[in-house]
């Protein structure tokens, strides 16, 4: 599934859990057969036959732990109750997999699964898929962290960076097509007979498609920090991101501030030959 495509399914399904969880309704079942893809590209989470309301045990009475063992949260798996974060988990997981496509907790058997749901730590996506920015990375280590206290602590929380990312990969347009649904659209690129198929590099299509480019994003600092945060790492990583400003754009886009230094300096020049006159 292409990157973009993956992450907009993935902050939709955020955006419809967010809803969900502020009714006080936990899914508990999330995984890729819940999830449907309408043919506009909508989402729709499907399947609330084993949702729990906040309030309540997550288990049945015969004690059997409810949910699809690969898609569990460590909570779920241990036994323990379970909240609005579990839900957050699952979502991690069916992101990692839409990207890598790899079986991230997959095991021989139930109790091989359910042991590797608590104990395995996944590999970073962009080690199996190198178109990966390294941001998803951190989503990812972010949603799938084994302590809920760390993890993010709202399904809006988790879709607001979701967002922030398809921002930086230039995000998508849908076009109707005839007979279709809404897709994005595709150019179809003449190669040379032997030749392999090779993807452009980015900067060379930038000037066609419009797209900005994404900056290099470290997140080695950002992943020491989840694994052991202090006070202040907690409350900032409950905010929303800032918005980026002009006056942040111009001291950190050589791009813009080259742009703003031409404006400034075209109109300095107009101005004087206007005075002149």
């Amino acid at each position: 599934m292409p990157v973009i495509d993956a992450l907009d399914i993935a902050q939709q399904v955020a955006d419809g859990l967010g809803y969900a969880h502020d009714e006080g309704v936990i899914q508990c079942d999330i995984k890729p057969s819940n999830i449907m893809l309408m043919p506009r590209g909508q989402v729709k989470i499907m399947d609330f036959g084993i949702a729990r309301m906040r309030a309540t045990d997550h288990k049945t009475k015969t004690d059997i732990v409810m949910g699809t063992p690969r898609y569990m949260s460590p909570e779920q798996v241990s036994g323990l109750p379970v909240d609005h974060r579990s839900d957050i988990f699952s979502l991690g997981i069916v992101l990692y997999e839409m990207l890598t496509r790899a079986s991230l907790f997959a095991g021989e058997d139930t109790v091989q699964i359910l042991h590797n749901v608590s104990t395995v730590e996944h590999v970073p996506p962009s080690r199996l898929n190198r178109e990966l920015p390294q941001m998803v990375d951190f989503m990812i280590a972010k949603a799938l962290t084994k302590d809920p206290e760390v993890c993010y602590q709202t399904a809006y929380e988790f879709a607001t960076d979701l967002r922030t990312c398809l921002t930086e990969l230039g995000g998508r347009q849908r076009a109707p097509v005839k007979g279709r649904g809404s897709i994005a659209d595709t150019v179809k690129m003449e190669v040379a007979p032997g030749t392999a198929r090779v993807a452009p590099a980015a900067r060379a299509i930038a000037s066609d498609t419009k797209l900005p480019l994404s900056r290099s994003f470290d997140a080695t600092d950002a992943l020491r920090r989840l694994t052991a945060p202090t006070r202040r790492d907690r409350t900032l990583m409950a905010r929303a991101p800032r918005s980026i400003g002009l006056l942040r754009r111009l001291r950190s886009d050589p791009g813009v501030r080259r742009l703003f230094m031409t404006v400034m300096a075209a109109a300095l020049l107009g101005s004087t030959i206007a005075f002149v006159r």
